[in-house]
């Protein structure tokens, strides 16, 4: 069995667009009084009926680009002849192309820093649909935000300061709107007085949700600029200024 199909058989299996539908590869299915069996044919020709050139163009360069990128291919083309791998990228195409439909991740900008994050991962594989779609989410954020555990141990180093050496503004926006929120909601027991392992998991749970209104579009809390620390200037007294300080003393016990 070949375990890696060449790149000119990669591209003879992504035929152009107007030539042939990904659907078109797959067998259909022979209805049988099964209930299931009968779903299946339906969706089946659901899916050949919504599939639009658009789409066929779209998946067809995306798997172009990842063939080039990641030089293993597929991990489910490994035991397959070139022949059977060919097939199998047409299965692959209709189910990377239905979930992109589902995700609705198809913006040029999030492909591309998906792919950025592919070429920097370096594995020589090329990503299940939902690792790749997951990096296309991750690019609806700011760049350098930080995710949970990031997010987590920042807050510990800022929880173990001196409470005078706190600053809420040095803290980056999302770690400090998780929290706002959890101190909002009278919470912020709950972290320091947790076990690490609960404290942690508590932290991600309410960084996801500050993740994703970010990904929304949603504002955060704003951290209060630095309280001005005004320092007590000590001038030494004069003799004569002491001499008439105790005088007013003595009058004052008079």
């Amino acid at each position: 069995m070949n375990s890696k199909i060449n790149h000119a058989q990669f591209l003879d299996a992504l035929q152009s667009p107007s030539q042939t539908q990904i659907s078109s590869i797959v067998k259909p299915l022979e209805i049988s009084p099964n209930s299931l069996a009968i779903a299946r044919e339906l969706e089946h020709k659901k899916e050949a009926a919504n599939e639009t050139p658009q789409d066929r163009e779209f998946i067809t360069k995306l798997f172009a680009r990842l063939n080039t990128v990641c030089t293993a291919g597929f991990h489910n083309l490994k035991m397959l002849s070139a022949t059977e791998a060919q097939s199998q990228i047409k299965l692959n195409m209709r189910e990377w192309l239905d979930e992109f439909k589902a995700s609705k991740m198809d913006d040029p900008r999030l492909i591309d820093y998906a792919m950025a994050r592919v070429r920097a991962i370096g594995s020589p594989f090329v990503p299940t649909v939902g690792e790749f779609i997951a990096l296309c989410d991750e690019g609806r954020l700011p760049a350098g935000t930080k995710n949970e555990s990031d997010s987590y141990a920042e807050y510990l180093a800022y929880d173990r300061r001196p409470r005078e050496r706190r600053e809420p503004c040095e803290l980056s926006p999302e770690t400090y709107h998780t929290y706002s929120v959890i101190c909002e909601m009278g919470k912020n027991g709950h972290l320091r007085h947790s076990k690490e392992q609960d404290a942690e998991k508590y932290w991600h749970t309410m960084h996801a949700k500050t993740l994703e209104a970010m990904k929304n579009g949603q504002p955060l809390k704003i951290a209060p600029t630095p309280v001005e620390k005004l320092e007590r200037i000590r001038i030494p007294a004069s003799r004569q200024t002491a001499l008439s300080a105790l005088a007013s003393m003595r009058g004052a016990l008079a």
